[in-house]
């Protein structure tokens, strides 16, 4: 009878190491991020003092929870190298960890809470000085909001990163914003552009009005893409605006000149 015991238990140990291993290889293979369990758990205290502060933006158009919801003290399956957990317990604020590898395929991603019948939105993406942890992590303080507790955690929305362009000795330079007698068209001329690869098919001009990051602008394309070339600018209204030259080659590489400022004003 003793060594039918062992018996059994020795195919019990070979069938809990079978299922693990193959839970972890399920995990794995989701995205091409691998990450060792020894690698990546949470620290505790060391792992708080390294995490940054994220404001939320309320989110006032969602109705409902959709999205993948994020185990608490779990690895995510559907993405492996995030992590959440709470403080201490529930009706704690939370700590997310990231494995740095993450952000070697996204630029950036929304985390949604649900807190009451409300959503905040915290966009994750590693904060300017922000220091990695000793396993290679970035750690983000989600608070609960309006002393409500955390009650869901989810991912929203994902950016992926983009590659760059390849390296190359291109310069584009951004030529001169000149007013036209039309109020509202403004021209921007002798933008040039040398050592592009491959062939340019597109050149124009960005611009945004009180925005010097041009991270939403509008743009004009130029009607000749020889260098140099001019471009008219439509619809501009009083206003500082800022501005820069882009050339794209036939592979799509986008090539951008240096910013300018232009106090524009009608009257």
């Amino acid at each position: 009878m003793k060594a039918k015991s062992i018996r059994y238990l020795t195919v019990s140990i070979a069938a809990v190491l079978c299922a693990v291993t193959l839970c972890s290889l399920l995990l794995i293979g989701l995205t091409g991020i691998t990450l060792a369990a020894a690698e990546f758990e949470w620290r505790g205290a060391p792992d708080r003092a390294a995490a940054a502060d994220i404001t939320p933006e309320k989110n006032t158009t969602r109705k409902n929870a959709s999205g993948v919801k994020i185990p608490s003290n779990a690895h995510s399956a559907d993405f492996p190298g995030i992590y959440f957990i709470w403080d201490a317990k529930q009706k704690d604020n939370g700590y997310l960890k990231v494995s740095a590898g993450v952000f070697d395929e996204y630029e950036s991603f929304i985390l949604t809470t649900k807190t009451s019948n409300t959503y905040w939105d915290f966009k994750i993406t590693p904060q300017a000085g922000q220091a990695k942890t000793d396993d290679n992590c970035y750690v983000f303080f989600i608070p609960k909001m309006n002393e409500k507790n955390i009650n869901m955690v989810f991912i929203d929305t994902t950016v992926p990163k983009e590659d760059p362009p390849p390296e190359t000795d291109s310069l584009v330079m951004t030529g001169e914003w000149i007013v036209s007698p039309n109020i509202i068209t403004a021209v921007v001329e002798n933008s040039t552009y040398s050592g592009v690869p491959g062939t340019v098919v597109e050149a124009g001009i960005l611009y945004a009005r009180d925005d010097i990051t041009l991270s939403d602008p509008l743009k004009a394309t130029a009607a000749a893409i020889g260098s140099p070339f001019d471009t008219s600018i439509l619809g501009v209204s009083d206003g500082l605006w800022y501005y820069a030259a882009y050339v794209v080659n036939d592979a799509g590489d986008i090539f951008y000149g240096n910013v300018k400022q232009i106090a524009y004003y009608t009257a």
